[in-house]
């Protein structure tokens, strides 16, 4: 099995579970991050049950190569493929980008629209609000399974040219 394809199967698994108050939640209780907001937190804990080859994406990928408690927000997580020279970070297509999200990939989003091409790159970071995983796309349309989607794991679609995606975390 695939990397991209365990880290859905995990992710789909999870699909309709609700927080609880203040944010508390199975994810957050798990990487002892809890009573915060989570759209990373739950992405970062697919990482953490996903092993494929004896390889464990949170385990020998993530804390590897760079702190995890930063990992576990939005910011760290675009940080982290930016910085690492393994990963990538590909933009959107509104933001110049025509890469084709693959499953497995992270997206992150800017409900605000608050970045744009002429804001330097590394502003990026402070305009990412959301972050979720592609399941996959198609059709002019990017499939997402994320976390903190209406106060639950959620699977939403939006058009590839959305305003609101900043970009794609890719993992190979």
């Amino acid at each position: 099995m695939k990397l991209a394809d365990e880290m859905v199967s995990v992710a789909t698994k999870e699909v309709g579970t609700t927080e609880g108050d203040n944010d508390n939640n199975k994810y957050g209780k798990d990487l002892n991050m809890n009573n915060v907001r989570w759209c990373a937190i739950f992405v970062t804990w697919v990482s953490k049950h996903t092993t494929v080859n004896n390889i464990n994406l949170f385990d020998d990928i993530i804390t590897q190569n760079g702190s995890f408690t930063s990992y576990a927000s939005t910011t760290g997580n675009i940080m982290f493929f930016v910085n690492q020279s393994h990963l990538e970070f590909h933009p959107a297509e509104q933001y110049g980008g025509n890469y084709t999200p693959k499953k497995g990939d992270y997206i992150f989003f800017d409900w605000d629209n608050t970045w744009n091409k002429k804001m330097d790159f590394n502003s990026i970071y402070s305009a990412a609000e959301h972050t979720g995983m592609v399941e996959k796309a198609s059709n002019q349309r990017v499939y997402t399974i994320e976390g903190n989607s209406s106060h639950k794991v959620s699977k939403n679609e939006y058009p590839l040219n959305s305003k609101s995606i900043l970009g794609y975390g890719s993992w190979y």
